[in-house]
């Protein structure tokens, strides 16, 4: 991967690598909600065994629903990259390494280097050599999930190559909380799910609240698995934004430079 680049997985999951940061964002979906696509063995084979992916420092998990985690595929990715640390809501069994306690905002220096973080605080902001992440929690959508813990961010690569790019989890298009959260603040990319612009209140929000941003759309099926025609019903709505920088994740491997 070169500077300020996109990676898809399968579904919501993808890496980004900014000058010589990489984070992996729910790239590891093992189980496909109706509909979708899940990651197979090969392609996480692929991805354990990629020498661009062999320095990433971060592996993130937004929520714990299997079309986003894999506590198995999770485990054995962080085997194979020991010095990657893992930031989410779910527990890190990872041992012996002691967790970061959670905290509102905390420098962290290097003696914590590879210390698992456990998200539990409504905005948890964590500041570390070249990167800084500012966590929202966000509802998830749909009212069937009211009690599932779900996460988004704005990482903010602060080293050779600055920029900013938020992503959300499952949170529910247009959420106002986003709109007073990222303040109005330059964002370089956003990672949604195709609901955002399928839905007319999310293509207000992005029209508002993200007009100079380029915009990638996850949680699609491949283009073989959709039956549902997702992927058709979200090309249509893109024509109905006055923003041209859009892109549909919709296979394994594909990249985005932004």
């Amino acid at each position: 991967m070169t500077d300020r680049t996109v990676l898809f997985t399968a579904n919501a999951g993808f890496f980004v690598s900014a000058g010589d940061i990489s984070l992996a964002v729910d790239a590891f979906p093992r189980v496909a909600d109706r509909g979708f696509s899940a990651l197979s063995e090969d392609h996480f084979q692929q991805l354990c065994q990629r020498s661009d992916l062999a320095d990433i420092r971060y592996v993130i998990a937004t929520h714990d629903h299997e079309d986003h985690y894999s506590k198995r595929w999770n485990q054995q990715f962080l085997n194979c990259h020991p010095q990657a640390r893992f930031i989410g809501a779910v527990e890190d069994e990872r041992a012996p390494k002691p967790s970061v306690p959670p905290h509102d905002s905390l420098l962290i220096g290097a003696s914590q280097a590879e210390a698992p973080i456990l998200l539990r605080s409504d905005r948890p902001t964590y500041y570390l050599p070249g990167i800084t992440f500012e966590f929202l929690r966000l509802p998830h959508e749909g009212a069937q999930f009211a009690d599932v813990t779900n996460y988004g961010c704005l990482v903010t690569f602060t080293g050779p190559t600055p920029c900013r790019i938020l992503f959300v989890g499952d949170a529910k298009p247009a959420d106002p909380t986003i709109a007073e959260w990222i303040g109005g603040r330059h964002i370089d990319l956003a990672l949604l799910n195709f609901p955002w612009i399928a839905l007319p209140k999310g293509r207000r929000f992005i029209e508002e609240y993200l007009p100079n941003t380029k915009i990638g759309l996850i949680h699609l099926p491949y283009e073989a698995d959709d039956r549902n025609h997702y992927v058709t019903a979200a090309r249509k709505a893109t024509e109905q934004l006055n923003i041209h920088a859009i892109t549909l994740f919709t296979e394994f491997g594909q990249e985005l430079l932004f």
